[in-house]
């Protein structure tokens, strides 16, 4: 959990890192396989998930596990989109290339993102919901069944 005792709330993040490996200079890094096209989109959109994998190996419940420095972190992407698709009988194939695409590590900014979010969760005022942000609108019917609840 990323507490936030200043504003009285706690972000849990949960979820599972497709690798998490030991180099062979003994370093330690995380890494997601993704199938899509290799891009600085797919960066910027896989990035806050990673950094949650860092943060979680990097800060985890001191009775659960030793912390682990996280120096490599990326997206391995397989891209069909060039590839080909096969059937014979009851086999069939995608081929497609596979492309590494590393992530710098910011944990400064995942931590001033996840504040960012605390600070708006505290707020019992919560931004209204985008037209289309389903995230936003669930967080706003949890936030006013809680307030419903409390009165």
């Amino acid at each position: 959990p990323i507490q936030f005792e200043n504003l009285g709330v706690e972000i849990m993040i949960g979820g599972y890192c497709d690798v998490a490996v030991w180099m062979e200079d003994n370093s330690f890094g995380v890494f997601e396989f993704k199938t899509t096209r290799p891009s600085d989109k797919t960066v910027s959109s896989y990035a806050a998930q990673l950094h949650g994998y860092v943060y979680g190996f990097e800060k985890p419940r001191p009775d659960l596990v030793q912390p682990v420095q996280v120096e490599h972190l990326g997206i391995i992407v397989f891209d069909c989109s060039e590839g080909a698709f096969s059937v014979s009988e009851l086999r069939c194939a995608l081929k497609g290339t596979l492309v590494y695409l590393p992530v710098l590590i910011d944990r400064a900014g995942f931590e001033e993102k996840m504040e960012k979010l605390a600070t708006t969760l505290a707020n019992p005022a919560l931004p209204k919901a985008g037209e289309f942000c389903e995230t936003c609108r669930a967080i706003a019917e949890i936030r006013g069944y809680e307030l419903e609840a409390a009165a």
